[in-house]
């Protein structure tokens, strides 16, 4: 079973931050969200196939209409393909249009709602927390 979701991304920027100080370097925008990124795209994917069954492109052009989880091919496929194989994800092809090639669908299994919802879970967790810091209401 994955990690939860506060730990991933808890992982990525402890990751880079390790990163710059043996780099040398300074912290970097860039990178940082994009470390934040990786941590949040399969999590953004998960809620668009609970939603609805999508095709693999359909879902790149979703997710690229929302500014910080712009994703390409190189992320969405191998992650699919990741999920159908850990079980969270079923998939079936389906011919849309005649003489156009089938496309493959993808839905989140009984296990991927599960898994979802550990993970909707940890996400409430941690927004809630970062909100309570922002407003200053710091235990200790």
């Amino acid at each position: 079973m994955q990690k939860p979701l506060l730990k991933i991304v808890l992982c990525a920027i402890l990751y880079y931050v390790k990163k710059s100080i043996v780099k040398g370097g300074g912290m970097n925008i860039d990178d940082w969200k994009s470390q934040l990124r990786r941590g949040t795209v399969e999590y953004s994917v998960l809620i668009l196939l609970e939603q609805k069954e999508c095709y693999g492109y359909e879902i790149i052009k979703i997710l690229n209409e929302y500014p910080g989880l712009s994703v390409s091919e190189n992320t969405v496929y191998p992650l699919l393909r990741r999920l159908e194989k850990e079980g969270f994800l079923g998939a079936k092809w389906i011919q849309n249009v005649e003489g156009s090639p089938p496309r493959k669908y993808y839905s989140t299994t009984e296990l991927g709602e599960q898994y979802l919802s550990g993970m909707l879970q940890e996400w409430d967790l941690l927004v809630g927390s970062i909100e309570k810091i922002k407003r200053g209401e710091i235990n200790g």
